[in-house]
């Protein structure tokens, strides 16, 4: 804009005029009532919307939730009714771990299903990339640090792991100015916290201060240890999604494509609820979270030549229900597509001849989704 000056940031109130100020103000109050109200109006206009080419998928993804929930509850009691007089130190521990991530996939996937319900298909993903690392984690420990496994010593260097970064966050902390350095970490507090750091790089090694430093032994040779090589031990086909969630994550130029959209009659910026794309989360969240359930809940129990298989019937009734929620999932969005095409061909009518749809990135990664889908699920 030639010969014009443009000011960005935070004006300050006294180079206002007062009186200005004070009437534009009012009218905003007075036309909020409305705003409100009508806001309101469009939005449950969307959820109708939502509800009706979603909601039996939705309410599969509910439902699939407290399933899983009751099945790791009835996990955890089967598993320390065994005589307490066993050796189990080991297996208590590694359990636990495998517990505490179970119920951080939990919620993570009660979230996922919100923030589908509100239409932030985007939002979810970013809790799909979590689902995705606490799958990896998991998987690992259950495959490697397992008291049979071949490193049994990562469960304990992983619940160590958080205490090399705990200075660092000490230090972001005080950086903040929010709390007196002096009254909550003295000199003393910090030596200690740093005694402790350069205890563990000692015991563990340089890459123990790493990510995933604690998977190294894992990777010997290798001085970082990375999400791809993690995934690489469990589902290496499943790393793209990673990257592709990552995009909700990160303020890198990917997503910010991934917010404009361009139709026939115009190019705006997403900025809120959309019905489009939520088949996608819901099916990978779906997926991680049944890979991670089923390393909690034992398929079978044998103790004094009695057999209990109750969770074998849990894990595939949970499957069961993962193929109902995809099925009402994707329907659902070839619903919703679908009505686009015709709405996108109606405003095209008597303006342009109608274009075979291009190749999109998208379509593609749907179709991998499903194979993932169908890789994780025959392990059930």
């Amino acid at each position: 804009m030639a010969g014009a000056t443009i000011t960005f940031g935070h004006p300050d109130d006294s180079q206002l005029d007062p009186d200005r100020l004070v009437g534009f103000l009012a009218r905003l109050d007075a036309a909020a009532g409305r705003a409100l109200r009508r806001n309101l109006d469009d939005r449950d206009d969307f959820q109708d919307r939502l509800c009706r080419d979603y909601g039996r998928g939705l309410d599969g993804m509910d439902l699939l939730y407290f399933s899983a929930l009751e099945a790791a509850d009835w996990a955890k009691n089967v598993v320390h009714a065994q005589d307490e007089e066993d050796e189990r130190e080991e297996f208590e521990e590694y359990y636990a771990v495998i517990r505490g991530l179970t119920a951080r996939a939990l919620s993570a996937y009660a979230e996922v299903a919100w923030l589908l319900r509100g239409g932030f298909p985007h939002g979810s993903l970013t809790r799909v990339r979590f689902l995705h690392e606490l799958f990896v984690t998991a998987g690992v420990l259950a495959e490697y640090g397992s008291p049979g496994g071949s490193h049994p010593e990562l469960i304990e260097r992983y619940l160590e792991h958080r205490d090399v970064f705990t200075p660092a966050i000490a230090d972001d902390l005080v950086a903040t100015g929010a709390l007196d350095s002096t009254e909550y970490f003295e000199k003393d507090v910090l030596d200690v916290l740093e005694r402790r750091r350069a205890e563990l790089l000692t015991r563990y090694g340089k890459s123990f201060a790493g990510m995933w430093g604690w998977a190294a032994p894992l990777f010997p040779g290798e001085s970082r240890v990375t999400m791809r090589m993690m995934g690489s031990l469990v589902a290496p086909e499943g790393h793209y999604f990673y990257g592709m969630t990552s995009a909700h994550v990160h303020a890198g130029s990917e997503g910010w494509h991934e917010t404009v959209v361009i139709r026939e009659h115009e190019t705006s910026l997403a900025s809120g609820a959309t019905n489009l794309g939520l088949a996608l989360p819901s099916a990978l969240a779906t997926a991680f979270l049944l890979e991670i359930i089923q390393m909690a809940v034992p398929s079978r129990v044998e103790r004094d030549d009695v057999v209990e298989e109750t969770g074998a019937y849990f894990l595939v009734a949970l499957a069961r229900m993962s193929g109902s929620i995809s099925d009402h999932m994707w329907r659902g969005e070839e619903t919703v597509e679908q009505a686009e095409i015709s709405f996108q061909a109606r405003v095209r009518q008597g303006v342009a001849e109608e274009r075979p749809p291009a190749p999109r990135v998208r379509g593609l990664a749907l179709r991998a989704t499903h194979r993932l889908e169908r890789t994780l699920r025959r392990t059930l």
